[in-house]
Order: C-alpha cells, then structure tokens, then sequence
C-alpha cells in the first residue's frame, strides 16, 4: 500500500498509524492524516490457562503478525514497560498474514499469538481452549499512565495525498461524509454488518462477525480529537523507537481538518 502512495498510483488509503508518519517523512511531507479509523485491537491469545499478566509472558514463545509496523511497536513497548527485554526475554516469531497464524493458533500448533480482531474471534469460535489471555489495549494504557503519558491506543488511520487533497477538496469531503456513514452503519447495526462482512469472505460467518464488532473499534475521529490521540501515540512510539515514526516527530502539516 505505502509504495502506492508514494508513486501516486492511489490517492486515498486506510494504513496502521506509525505508517502514516513514515509515509509522511519518506515523501517530505506530502501526505496528510485525515481521520483516525481504527482503536486498540491487539490481544494476546493462549491455549492453556498460564498467562495472567504481561510478566508471564517472561521466557515464552509467541507469534505474531505486524513487523514493522504499529502491532510490533505496541507489544515491544508493553513488554518493556512491564521489565520484559523483546529480545533477550521472550521469543517472538512474526508472521506476515494473520490468517496464517489464526489458523496455527487454532489448530493447536501454537500456543500463544498476539493477534488483532476479528481474527481473536475467529479463533475463540473455532478451538474453545484458546482464550484470550492479555487486551493489550487495556496493557497499553496501564504502561503508558505508568510513564504519566496515559492516551489510548489508535492502530489505523485514512492518509491521503496532498495533491490531490488540493486539487479535489470536495471530493475528499465527500468520502470522509460517506466514510463516516459507513462507520456509524457498522457500530449501529451489527446484525447486517455481520452478514456483509461474512459475505465479503473476511470471517467465515455473520455469527463470528457479530461477536467480533464490538471489540473491532471501529472510530471516525477526526479534527482535533484525531490530532490529539495521533500525537499522543506518536510521541509514545518515538521515544520507544524513533524508526518506527520514521526516524523524528511528523509536523504539524501531517494533520489535515478540514478548516
């Protein structure tokens, strides 16, 4: 996605948060953040009854998806806000498509995944001895108010180009009303949501879909409530790991409120 972006050969795109700064900082800033689309949905699974809370995770083997990217950033700065070395401590093998490592954590191949929804749901549904064991959204803000820097966890956001956003304002307007109508369809009407994700073949049911919405968190935030919580995220990833904002704090031209 991001080199599609940074070629011009797409205008609009969802992509995690920190990928957004990088994007920005790769192009020189040509890229701006028009809404926050996506909360907190990681969670650590288990098969088995052992994980109570991050420490125990000490010593263990995990899979993962998200390299590189905001899921790597938020469980490296868990593990380490609760003492844990993500190198020396704990082995974390990572994956590059979730629905392969659902299925090894559904199949009991694996025994603990970090993943996000509705690929937790799917899971739970499909091998009743998996649990979810860690909400590191839940994890996430007790480190981060440890650090007195409490701000809730944001993993997605909608970027477009700048150039475009020049050129079409109207037309970017447009998409953000019907962006908004969408995600007030799907927080407001779970039933038919559920079938249409089912029939789109993103789960294998409108009954896991169902389970799974409400813990998606599927936001429109915008204005400066979006810069709020970006910023707050940003600086929490930059201090653990410059890279994985790009290498400095986006300015204050990532951000795009319509006034």
């Amino acid at each position: 996605m991001a080199p599609l972006i940074i070629k011009g050969e797409a205008d609009i795109a969802a992509c995690p948060l920190n990928l957004a700064a990088a994007i920005y900082k790769k192009t020189g800033g040509k890229v701006k953040m028009i809404a926050i689309n996506t909360l907190g949905v990681l969670s650590i699974l288990e098969n088995g009854e052992s994980i109570k809370s991050v420490a125990d995770l000490k010593g263990k083997k995990i899979g993962a998806t998200g390299q590189s990217a905001t899921p790597e950033y938020v469980l490296n700065y868990i593990l380490e806000a609760n003492g844990i070395d993500p190198k020396k401590d704990v082995e974390i093998t990572y994956y590059t498509d979730h629905a392969e490592l659902a299925t090894l954590m559904a199949t009991g191949k694996i025994d603990i995944a970090m993943l996000p929804e509705p690929n937790v749901t799917t899971v739970m549904a499909k091998n009743s001895s998996v649990r979810k064991a860690l909400d590191l959204t839940e994890e996430w803000e007790k480190a981060t108010a440890a650090k007195g820097e409490k701000t809730s966890l944001a993993q997605g956001c909608l970027i477009v180009r700048t150039e475009f956003l020049e050129a079409h304002p109207n037309a970017v307007k447009a998409f953000l009303a019907a962006y908004k109508e969408s995600v007030d369809f799907v927080n407001g009407n779970t039933e038919k949501a559920a079938q249409m994700i089912a029939d789109a073949g993103i789960v294998p049911n409108a009954q896991i879909a169902a389970k799974a919405l409400p813990n998606c968190n599927i936001v429109y935030m915008t204005g400066d409530e979006m810069i709020k919580t970006a910023k707050a995220n940003f600086d929490v990833l930059f201090k653990a790991d410059p890279t994985s904002v790009g290498g400095e704090m986006p300015g204050d031209d990532l951000y795009y409120t319509g006034k």
